[in-house]
């Protein structure tokens, strides 16, 4: 209903915020590409260091069930072979749920093995506002913590009972772990 919708919106909105707060912790000479994933996985933005234009996106964006997770981080691991940089960092919001994948979990795993990509997943749990409250169950935990692990990142677990400031924290955690990083 109604209270579903407003759920979204203020979702949206506290991800966005989120987002902002990241790019701007980050280094200003980094490029970012957008990739959102429901039933399938579709690059939003290509390239950019106007972290702004993906900012923005967010409001487009639809959350719903199923996900091809498996699908998205395959396209994404080979969109990082693209990049500029030498260092290339994915950062993965998700509840680690895929049931419409065409891509094995097996196969993403051996891409992120042979590539030099560094994975940071933000794992949803019992997000409200998300479809029907995502919530992040054991595989699902296990599946990001598994994948992020093997690449030398890492998986910071967030629910929105945590409030408002919940992205914010997280993603400003991963902003500063990187910049102290690289």
């Amino acid at each position: 209903g109604s209270q579903d919708v407003r759920g979204a919106v203020e979702i949206k909105q506290q991800f966005k915020q989120g987002l902002e707060g990241f790019f701007k912790l980050s280094n200003p000479a980094n490029e970012y590409f957008a990739l959102a994933f429901n039933t399938q996985a579709e690059l939003i933005q290509d390239w950019t260091s106007d972290y702004q234009s993906i900012v923005t996106k967010v409001d487009s964006l639809i959350f719903k069930k199923p996900t091809a997770l498996y699908d998205a981080m395959s396209l994404s691991l080979e969109k990082m072979q693209t990049s500029r940089n030498s260092k290339r960092v994915l950062v993965l919001i998700s509840d680690g749920a895929d049931n419409q994948s065409k891509t094995s979990f097996k196969k993403v795993r051996d891409a992120l093995k042979a590539s030099d990509v560094i994975l940071y997943c933000v794992g949803l749990q019992n997000v409200v506002g998300i479809g029907d409250a995502v919530s992040l169950n054991l595989e699902g935990e296990g599946i990001l913590s598994e994948l992020a692990t093997l690449s030398g990142g890492r998986v910071l677990f967030m629910n929105n009972s945590q409030g408002p400031k919940a992205f914010n924290e997280v993603f400003e955690l991963i902003a500063l772990e990187l910049r102290s990083q690289y």
